[in-house]
């Protein structure tokens, strides 16, 4: 089987390795609100179909993602820099994907997608039950 860098990754990748995956699932979740926290954080809110609202906290260097588009970040030079991976910006309204525990499905916690970069560090971002964060 062919190992692909991460900045090589398309779409169709995502879904094949759902697919085989027997664990995870991919979930495409569309971008709400983003939120930036003095920090180097961001709460983002995630709306899934037919269910609740889940707030994803992480860095703001954190890759994701675009379902047909490739990867975003909210701040795509510290992306590069830290990971290794080009992105465009992170906007609201697109569709990220992220893979869910296909075992607790009726449950909004997924597990942390890792992704592995530049120098093999891993890249990972957490969900959070059932909050929701907006802007304004």
């Amino acid at each position: 089987e062919d190992i692909k860098k991460v900045e090589d990754i398309v779409t169709t990748d995502f879904i094949k390795a759902s697919i085989d995956n027997d664990k995870e699932s991919i979930v495409l979740s569309e971008i709400k609100s983003i939120v930036i926290v003095s920090d180097g954080t961001a709460k983002l809110t995630l709306k899934q179909d037919n269910e609740a609202d889940a707030t994803l906290v992480c860095g703001v260097d954190q890759p994701f993602f675009i379902f047909g588009a490739g990867w975003a970040s909210l701040f795509p030079l510290m992306t590069k820099h830290k990971y290794g991976i080009s992105c465009r910006i992170l906007s609201m309204g697109d569709t990220i994907m992220v893979a869910r525990n296909k075992l607790r499905r009726q449950d909004m916690k997924t597990n942390p997608a890792l992704i592995h970069g530049k120098d093999n560090k891993v890249i990972e971002a957490h969900i959070d039950d059932h909050e929701t964060y907006t802007e304004g």
